[in-house]
C-alpha cells in the first residue's frame, strides 16, 4: 500500500504514514497512475530537503552550539582573566566576568527550553552590545594619545560579527521557533 500523499510504502498495518504522517486509514485511495507519474511522484518527496518543523524541535544543531559556547567554552576563556585580579578592583573585568554569568543562566534557558529563554538572550546581546561599546570607547580614550590601537579594532570587529551571526540566526532559525514558539 502507497500513501496518498507523498507516494512512500506502508505496511498494512500502520495508521498513520511514517514519512509524512498522513492519516492512512480515511485517506481515498489513490488511483493507479501512469508508470512516468508514479516514478516522478515516489522522486518527489525524495528531492524535498527541507527538514518540517517537529524534526528540529529541541536544541539540537546550531542552538546546541551557542548553548555550549556560551555555558561551557566562553566561561572556561574567561578563567584566564581570574590571575589579573590580584592587580586590584578592575570594573571591566568584573562586568566581564558578570556578563559571562548572564551568559552562563541564558545558557541553561535555552538549553532547558525555558519559555523565558528568548527574553534571557535578548538582555544578553543588549549587554554584550553595550558593554562592548563602553570597552571600545573607554579603551580608544585611553589609547587616543598614543595612536591606533590594531587590537582594540579587531576586538570589536569579532564582537560584531559575534552579534550579527547569532543575532540573525536566532531572528530566522526554524528550530529556535520550533523549540521556543517563536524567534528572537
Amino acid at each position: 500500500m502507497l500513501c496518498p500523499t507523498c507516494a512512500q510504502p506502508a505496511q498494512g498495518s500502520e495508521r498513520f504514514c511514517n514519512y509524512c504522517g498522513t492519516e492512512l486509514a480515511t485517506a481515498p485511495p489513490v488511483a493507479p497512475a501512469a508508470p512516468a507519474e508514479a516514478a516522478s511522484a515516489a522522486v518527489a518527496p525524495a528531492m524535498s530537503t527541507q527538514p518540517q518543523a517537529s524534526e528540529l524541535r529541541g536544541v539540537g544543531g546550531w542552538l546546541l552550539l551557542f548553548c555550549i559556547w556560551i555555558t561551557v567554552i566562553d566561561p572556561l576563556w574567561d578563567l584566564r582573566l581570574v590571575f589579573y585580579l590580584h592587580y586590584g578592583f578592575q570594573v571591566p573585568l568584573l562586568l566581564s566576568f558578570g556578563l559571562t554569568l548572564y551568559g552562563v543562566v541564558t545558557g541553561i534557558q535555552l538549553w532547558i527550553g525555558a519559555k523565558a529563554a528568548l527574553v534571557f538572550l535578548r538582555v544578553y546581546f543588549a549587554a554584550v552590545l553595550l558593554l562592548s561599546l563602553w570597552g571600545f570607547v573607554t579603551s580608544f580614550r585611553e589609547t587616543h594619545a598614543v595612536g591606533f590601537n590594531f587590537w582594540l579594532i579587531t576586538a570589536w570587529f569579532r564582537v560584531a560579527a559575534f552579534l550579527a551571526v547569532w543575532v540573525t540566526y536566532f531572528r530566522v532559525s526554524v528550530r529556535v521557533r520550533a523549540t521556543y514558539g517563536a524567534n528572537l
